[in-house]
């Protein structure tokens, strides 16, 4: 498969993401995280269905391509974080809390689509917002925090599959 088909799935995938993240969002309550606590990672890994997301992925479109889409995924997270943690320059006919507002709709589909529907769910609650990181600071950087340990720990099984395939061969 090529990496233009596994970017295609991805976003399809990421969109699906998207629309199961806002209906399980309609049925359940997610209870909202105070704006001084401490980030603890939960919304990104430990509260996650990360690893049976992933192994769903490989079992649906084979170890090659889900490496494809995860690998997609750190891509498109460290885009993003350049985003959300000022390291870019918005266009010109563009606000910084718009290319923001952007992002951070990109990760929830991102995050719900590999599993992670408290980051997803915080997202898009941060997503709401005018500019979330002026509205809703300390929660905005737990965010960030949080999915940059989504991205270590991508990048950890990146590192981890690839050696198993090295050593399978």
């Amino acid at each position: 498969m090529t990496t233009s088909f596994a970017i295609i799935v991805f976003v399809i995938m990421a969109v699906l993401g998207v629309v199961i993240a806002l209906r399980m969002r309609a049925t359940r309550t997610v209870a909202p995280r105070a704006a001084d606590a401490p980030a603890d990672n939960t919304h990104a890994v430990l509260d996650s269905q990360l690893f049976v997301r992933l192994d769903e992925l490989r079992a649906e479109f084979g170890q090659d391509t889900a490496l494809l889409m995860v690998n997609a995924a750190i891509e498109d997270l460290n885009r993003h974080l350049d985003i959300l943690e000022g390291k870019t320059t918005p266009p010109e006919d563009e606000t910084l809390a718009s290319v923001r507002k952007r992002s951070l709709h990109s990760i929830v589909g991102i995050a719900g689509t590999l599993g992670c529907h408290n980051l997803s769910d915080c997202s898009s609650e941060l997503y709401k917002k005018q500019d979330a990181s002026l509205d809703e600071p300390a929660s905005f950087q737990n965010l960030v925090k949080d999915v940059r340990a989504l991205r270590s720990r991508l990048l950890a099984v990146m590192t981890d599959d690839q050696s198993r395939a090295v050593d399978a061969h």
